[in-house]
């Protein structure tokens, strides 16, 4: 995954050796670093402007930095030898530290350019940090459902900008304040959270990120938690929302028709509950829509906003489910 989103960045995005390192990485282990980041790395590229050391290390040794430092480098025991080894890891892969030496053996005029440099480092700066025990584990490929317009996935370390972006925003969150984020590292928590179910043995807890097919825009999360076991099947109760740009478009009933179609036919799911407040009628129209049926209406049965709020239930069970 770090080479990929390091392909894109050198390729596509026009960043530097240094900077696509920086950038890489932090979409792949989810760092959290604003935009303005990459300021700080640029100037180290083409090997500090002057084909001394390579780019590309020095935005490894960032990464390796951010994920290993405690305080400051001095007051972190190892650290030193850690930047140590990385550095000779990677003049051990590629034969060289310096730009100019390392240009002449592996710059392109494909148009690629220095782009097997920065890939190769992200190679040594992976296996390092894996020797380091520094990186979050990575998931398998996890569940991928495809609608006419939207792609339902897993997550990934790379979804912590736009994930953070929704979970912490206040009118997409208003009905759902429990889950509501306050800060990049609540929303980091909850992401790790989904990241660590999908390779779970007995997974509980499935909620996919919802995104445009032909752009790949962040549209919202739809998902459910496996709340019981039983010999017929699964309980489970199910949630969804949408970034406010993308309300009234249909998009929601795709996503939770899509949902539970994988629910039944390969979640184990026997039964399928669903609620929201009385008031939130948008919520409610995306339950009847997918032919969830309606068991309770229960009065002054939330705390919401300052006042008890009236509460609907719905269901669906594996014979109801109409593919």
């Amino acid at each position: 995954m770090l080479k990929d989103w390091a392909r894109e960045a050198y390729l596509q995005r026009n960043f530097n050796c240094a900077e696509s390192v920086l950038w890489a990485a932090n979409r792949a282990y989810g760092l959290g670093l604003p935009a303005e980041g990459q300021k700080l790395i640029g100037g180290f590229g083409g090997g500090l402007a002057c084909g001394s050391t390579c780019g590309a290390l020095c935005g490894a040794m960032a990464v390796l930095g951010f994920l290993r430092m405690g305080e400051n480098a001095h007051a972190t025991p190892g650290f030193r030898e850690e930047c140590a080894a990385l550095s000779a890891a990677f003049r051990a892969r590629l034969g060289a530290l310096d730009c100019r030496e390392l240009t002449s053996k592996y710059k392109r005029e494909d148009g690629t350019r220095c782009l097997e440099t920065v890939l190769l480092a992200c190679e040594v700066l992976e296996e390092q940090l894996q020797k380091a025990g520094a990186l979050e584990p990575q998931p398998g490929p996890g569940i991928r459902l495809l609608t006419t317009r939207l792609v339902l996935r897993d997550h990934c370390w790379g979804d912590l900008e736009t994930h953070h972006a929704l979970f912490s925003h206040p009118v997409a969150m208003c009905y759902l304040p429990d889950i509501m984020t306050h800060s990049l590292e609540e929303s980091r928590a909850n992401l790790r959270a989904a990241i660590r179910e999908i390779d779970a043995p007995r997974r509980r807890l499935v909620f996919l990120r919802l995104e445009l097919r032909d752009t790949g825009e962040h549209v919202g999360e739809a998902g459910y938690t496996v709340t019981e076991e039983t010999p017929a099947g699964k309980l489970a109760g199910m949630g969804y929302f949408l970034r406010p740009g993308f309300w009234g478009q249909g998009y929601c009933p795709e996503a939770v028709e899509a949902l539970l179609g994988y629910a039944f036919t390969q979640g184990g799911v026997y039964r399928m509950s669903c609620g929201c407040l009385k008031e939130n009628t948008r919520s409610e129209r995306v339950m009847v829509k997918c032919g969830m049926i309606k068991e309770a209406e229960r009065q002054a049965a939330q705390w919401h906003d300052g006042a008890f709020k009236d509460r609907l239930e719905y269901r669906l069970l594996r014979e109801e489910w109409k593919p």
